[in-house]
């Protein structure tokens, strides 16, 4: 009998033990998915922050590869004029939607003389076709 209350002990023990570790794995599994999920949420939190900056502050992005339109010699200031007031003046004052309107009104007020140009030239040449027989 006395070895039957042995082995009895033992399984017990074992048993206890085996208890014992998955407890501490799932303690520890816990604390490790805990430290995971607040540095995810500091990571979500920063995306957020960063968007929200980016969006208010730049311009819309077509616009401003309009502008690269522009021979260099007369954008170089221009680009950097309509940037400043965008973000200084006209995004606090009335919004993002509406500084975006005037964003795109002066890329096309400050792109419109040399489309114009361009579309004569296009203009002429259709023209000089026409009258060669093309």
């Amino acid at each position: 009998m006395k070895g039957a209350i042995g082995l009895f002990k033992q399984y017990a023990k074992l048993k206890a033990a085996k208890a014992l570790a998955r407890e501490e794995r799932a303690k520890l599994k816990a604390e490790q998915l805990a430290k995971r999920n607040a540095a995810v949420a500091f990571a979500i939190v920063l995306l957020v922050i960063l968007a929200i900056l980016s969006k208010d502050c730049s311009p819309p992005p077509t616009a401003r590869f309009l502008l690269l339109l522009i021979p260099k010699r007369n954008r170089e200031h221009l680009i950097g004029d309509l940037e400043e007031e965008y973000k200084t003046v006209v995004l606090p004052q009335f919004g993002k939607f509406r500084a975006g309107m005037w964003y795109w009104a002066q890329t096309l007020w400050a792109i419109g003389p040399y489309l114009w140009v361009a579309f004569k030239k296009a203009l002429r040449w259709a023209v000089i076709i026409k009258l060669i027989g093309g």
